[in-house]
C-alpha cells in the first residue's frame, strides 16, 4: 500500500491519508475482493447536540457542528462515529440540511451517543465511480519490459452489447437481503461497449451505475473464458484510521447458521488474531473440534487460483484460546494465518436466542 500525505483544504474539512493498492484479477475466474478505502472527500465533524429519533424509531436526526453541507445532497454518502457508544457504526443518509442529518438506523439505536461525538460524512461507491464504463478495458498490450499483457482501463473488460454470448467481465453482489448459507449471488451487472452504460443482467435498476457497493461487504469480479487475459484492480481513496463496526446477523434457535458475505476496509495484510472478531466479542468460540461443537466460523479464499463459482479455500473456528483450521487433525494454532488487504470473508454464525446481530468492531493494525 502507498500512503500519500494529502494537503488539507480549508477548514471546517479534514481528511484522512490517501492510500493505493492493487490486485490482479486472473481470466476465466472470479476474483472476490473488497474495496479497502472511502471514497475520497469525506467530511469530519462532531455532533453539535444529542441525536433526535423519530417516534417510529427508525430514524434520527442528527446536528452537527458544520454548518456549510449543501441541503439535499448527501443522497448518496453515510454517516459513520468515529467514538462514543457507536464507534465505527455506520448509517446511510436519507435528507441533510446545512447542517442536519437524517439518518436510517436499520433496527438500530443510538443509546449512549452524545454531543460532541466524532464521525465522518463519506461517499458510497458506486459501480459507476469505482468502474467508469469509459475507462473499461477493450483491449491489451504487451509491455516489452515484463513480457506481460497490459489492459488498456481498469479491471472490468467491456462487454460486447447485451447478448449473452458478448458479455466478458461481469460483478456478482452477494445476497445480502436474506438468511441462511451458501446463498446464490442475486445482482449481476456488466458494462456494455456499445452505450458505455452499466447494465443489470435481471430486475430494474435506475441507472444500475449509481449501484452503491457497501462499505462492509465484498463483490465478486467475473473474468469468464472469452476474456483472454488478466486485468488489474487499482483503487485509490481515504485511509480508514478508525474502527469500522461490522454487522452480523444470526438466525433464531434451531433455523440454522447464516453468512455474512463481508469486507473489511483495511488495506494491508492482517493476521486472523488481528482481526479482532473475537476480542470485539462478535465471534462465538466453539467447544470442540467435532461439527457438533463448533461455532461461528469463518470461511476464506483463495484468489491466487484461476476458477468460476469459487469455492472456499480455508475454514476457521476459534478453540478455548486459539484459531483451529477444520480438517487440522493437529489443531495446531492459526493466529497467524494472514488474510490479504482486500480479501473478502464469510462470516458464518451460529443460530442465536432472537436471532440477535452482532458488531465486529475492527481494530486497525497500522
Amino acid at each position: 500500500m502507498l500512503l500519500i500525505v494529502q494537503a488539507l483544504p480549508s477548514a471546517p474539512v479534514y481528511t484522512d491519508p490517501i492510500g493505493f493498492n492493487k490486485i490482479t484479477c486472473l481470466t476465466n475466474s472470479d476474483t472476490i475482493v473488497g474495496v479497502p478505502f472511502r471514497a475520497e472527500g469525506s467530511l469530519k465533524s462532531v455532533l453539535a447536540s444529542a441525536p433526535v429519533t423519530a417516534g417510529d424509531g427508525e430514524t434520527a436526526t442528527l446536528t452537527i457542528s458544520n454548518s456549510s453541507l449543501n441541503p439535499g445532497a448527501l443522497g448518496t454518502h453515510y454517516v459513520k462515529f468515529d467514538g462514543g457508544t457507536r464507534d465505527g457504526r455506520w448509517y446511510d443518509i436519507t435528507a441533510n440540511t446545512a447542517n442536519t442529518l437524517t439518518i436510517d438506523l436499520n433496527g438500530d439505536n443510538l443509546t449512549g451517543v452524545l454531543s460532541g461525538n466524532s464521525l465522518v460524512i463519506a461517499r458510497y461507491w458506486t459501480l459507476d465511480s469505482l468502474f467508469p464504463p469509459a475507462q473499461a478495458t477493450t483491449s491489451w498490450t504487451l509491455d516489452p519490459e515484463s513480457g506481460i499483457q497490459v489492459p488498456n482501463g481498469h479491471a472490468i473488460v467491456s462487454s460486447l452489447g447485451t447478448a449473452p454470448s458478448g458479455r466478458r467481465t461481469q460483478i456478482l453482489f452477494p445476497n445480502n437481503a436474506t438468511l441462511g448459507t451458501n446463498r446464490p449471488s442475486t445482482d449481476i451487472f456488466y458494462i456494455n461497449r456499445n452505450t458505455n452504460l452499466w447494465v443489470r443482467v435481471a430486475g430494474s435498476v435506475t441507472p444500475p451505475g449509481e449501484t452503491i457497493i457497501f462499505p462492509d461487504t465484498y463483490i465478486t469480479i467475473r473474468h469468464v473464458p472469452s476474456v483472454t487475459h488478466s486485468t488489474i484492480l487499482r483503487v485509490s481513496g481515504d485511509v480508514v484510521t478508525n474502527n469500522q463496526s461490522i454487522a452480523l446477523s444470526t438466525r433464531p434457535l434451531g433455523a440454522g447458521s447464516n453468512d455474512n458475505y463481508v469486507a473489511i476496509p483495511r488495506p494491508v495484510d492482517v493476521s486472523l488474531w488481528d482481526l479482532n472478531i473475537v476480542q470485539s466479542g462478535a465471534f462465538t468460540a466453539s467447544s470442540g473440534t467435532s461439527p457438533a461443537a463448533r461455532r461461528d466460523q469463518l470461511l476464506v479464499y483463495n484468489n491466487s487460483i484461476p476458477q468460476i463459482n469459487r469455492p472456499v479455500d480455508a475454514i476457521y473456528y476459534y478453540l478455548v484460546d486459539k484459531w483451529v483450521k477444520v480438517g487440522d487433525a493437529t489443531q495446531s494454532s492459526q493466529n497467524n494465518v494472514i488474510i490479504p488487504s482486500s480479501a473478502g470473508l464469510i462470516v458464518r454464525k451460529y443460530n442465536t436466542a432472537g436471532g440477535v446481530t452482532s458488531h465486529w468492531i475492527n481494530t486497525p493494525s497500522y
